[in-house]
C-alpha cells in the first residue's frame, strides 16, 4: 500500500459550522447533544497547523503469500541469512487493549495492573474531544497528557461520538441539521488531541455513532490516520488485516470464549498451530474503563489479561494498537535484501512500500549468526541498533530493530563490554 501525503485545509470552516449550528435552535429535550456538538465546533475555532491527509490508494497493505500456513518461528539456515519476524521481538502472537472514552478514575486501577504484570500494558484511550473538559467523569487535557506520558496510546473517537444523532424508520442513526460531517469529525479531532498533547502524534482512531452509517466511511478517515478499529468481532488473522478496518472483540466476550473452541474469539487459537488465528493480534475493546476491577463482566477481562500476559507472557507482545498496525503495515510491504556476508561482518537493507516519513518502527529481523558470535553489535547509518542473541538447535540468531528506508544495517562479532 503507497501512501501518499499532501497538506489541505478543510470546509466548511470552523465558524461557518457552528454558525449553522447554533441557527438550528435546540429544543429542550435536545439541548444536550446539540450543545455537545456546539461546543466541539467551538473547540476547533483557535488556529491549528493543518494536518498531513493520507490518501490511500489501497485499503490493506500487501498480502505476502509467506504468511499463509504459518507453523510456527522461522530459523534461517545459512549464517548470513535473515528473515522479518512476524511480530517484534519474534513473538508468536500479539494483543492490544482499547478503552472507548475511559473515566479518568479507571486510570490508577489500570496503573496498579502494569505494576502487577511488570509491563506497561497496551493501553490505548479512545478520545471524544467534545467530551475532554468534564472534570468528573474524562477529565481535563491534563489527565490525557498523563496517559501518554505513562506509555499509554491516545486515538481519536472522533469530535462528538454522534451526539444529537436519531434513528430513522429504517434503523440507521441520522445526523443532526449542521451537523459538519463526518470529514470534520476525524480531522478536527485529530488536530484537537495535538494541540492539546504537545509534541504528540495521533495515529489511530475508531468511529462512533454506534451503526451510523454518516459515521462509518473508512476511506475517508482513511485520510488522516494510518490505522482504524472499524471491522468485525473476531481476532485478526496475520498477513491478512485490512489496517483501515481492523477487527476487533470485547475483553469480556474473550474472556468469556477462552478454551472453549470458539472459531473466531478462542485466544487459545493465537497459539496453536494450525488454527486459523495462530500467531494472530488480538484487540480488545472496553468501555469506560474499570475504577476497581470487582464487576463480573470485568472479571472476564481480567482472565483474559491473565491468560496472555500470565500464562503466555513469553510469547506474546503487549504491543500498542498503533504501534502493531504500523509494524504489520511495513512487514506486509518490506523487501529485505542481505548485501555482504563474511567472517567479521554481514550487512543488508531493509525497505519497504510506506513514507518513511510517517512509518518509522522498527522491524525485528532474526540474522543467522556464527556460532562464535557469542556477542553482537549492530547498527543503522551509524547508529547503534539493540540485538539480541538467540539459540535454537544448537546454533546462534541476532534478533536486530531495523527502521525501514533508513539505509543499510550492519552486524559484526562484538567484545566483551562492546
Amino acid at each position: 500500500m503507497i501512501q501518499l501525503f499532501t497538506h489541505i485545509r478543510l470546509l466548511p470552516t470552523r465558524f461557518e459550522a457552528a454558525w449553522r449550528l447554533a441557527a438550528v435552535g435546540p429544543s429542550r429535550s435536545s439541548w444536550l447533544p446539540q450543545a455537545m456538538l456546539l461546543l466541539g465546533v467551538l473547540l476547533a475555532a483557535a488556529p491549528v497547523q493543518a494536518e498531513e491527509v493520507f490518501t490511500l490508494t489501497k485499503d490493506s497493505g500487501v498480502t505476502r503469500s509467506s504468511l499463509s500456513g504459518l507453523q510456527g518461528r522461522t530459523w534461517p539456515a545459512t549464517v548470513g541469512e535473515a528473515d522479518i519476524c512476524l511480530w517484534k521481538n519474534d513473538k508468536l502472537a500479539v494483543y492490544s487493549i482499547t478503552i472507548d472514552t475511559m473515566f479518568k478514575a479507571s486510570y490508577p486501577w489500570w496503573k496498579k495492573q502494569c505494576e502487577k504484570y511488570k509491563v506497561t500494558l497496551p493501553i490505548t484511550v479512545l478520545c471524544v474531544v467534545s467530551l475532554v473538559g468534564n472534570e468528573t467523569s474524562w477529565g481535563k487535557w491534563s489527565n490525557w497528557q498523563e496517559y501518554v506520558a505513562s506509555g499509554f496510546e491516545v486515538a481519536s473517537h472522533t469530535m462528538t461520538h454522534g451526539a444529537g444523532f436519531k434513528k430513522d424508520a429504517s434503523g440507521d442513526w441520522v445526523p443532526p441539521a449542521g451537523w459538519p460531517g463526518a470529514e470534520w469529525e476525524y480531522s478536527e479531532s485529530r488536530k484537537q488531541i495535538e494541540a492539546n498533547i504537545p509534541g504528540y502524534r495521533v495515529r489511530s482512531m475508531c468511529p462512533a455513532g454506534g451503526g451510523a452509517k454518516a459515521f462509518r466511511d473508512k476511506t475517508t478517515a482513511g485520510k488522516f490516520y494510518l490505522c482504524q478499529r472499524n471491522g468485525a468481532r473476531m481476532l485478526n488473522r496475520p498477513g491478512n488485516i485490512d489496517y483501515q478496518s481492523i477487527n476487533y472483540t470485547s475483553g469480556v466476550n474473550l474472556g468469556e470464549t477462552l478454551g472453549t473452541g470458539n472459531a473466531n474469539m478462542d485466544a487459545e487459537n493465537l497459539f496453536k498451530p494450525g488454527q486459523e488465528y495462530f500467531r494472530g493480534w488480538a484487540v480488545m475493546m472496553l468501555h469506560y474503563g474499570e475504577q476497581d476491577g470487582k464487576s463480573e463482566a470485568f472479571q472476564a477481562t481480567v482472565k483474559i489479561i491473565d491468560f496472555l500476559q500470565g500464562t503466555h507472557a513469553a510469547d506474546v507482545w503487549p504491543g500498542l494498537f498503533g504501534d502493531v498496525a504500523q509494524y504489520g503495515q511495513e512487514r506486509d510491504t518490506a523487501t529485505l535484501k542481505m548485501d555482504e556476508v563474511t567472517p567479521e561482518r554481514i550487512s543488508g537493507t531493509l525497505t519497504c512500500l510506506m513514507d518513511p516519513a510517517h512509518y518509522q518502527y522498527p522491524l525485528t529481523l532474526k540474522v543467522r549468526t556464527d556460532n562464535a558470535w557469542k556477542q553482537v553489535s549492530a547498527s543503522q547509518n551509524s547508529a547503534v541498533i539493540p540485538t539480541t542473541v538467540v539459540t535454537h538447535e544448537g546454533n546462534n540468531y541476532t534478533l536486530v530493530e531495523v527502521v525501514p528506508n533508513r539505509g543499510p544495517f550492519t552486524l559484526q562479532k562484538a567484545t566483551a563490554g562492546q
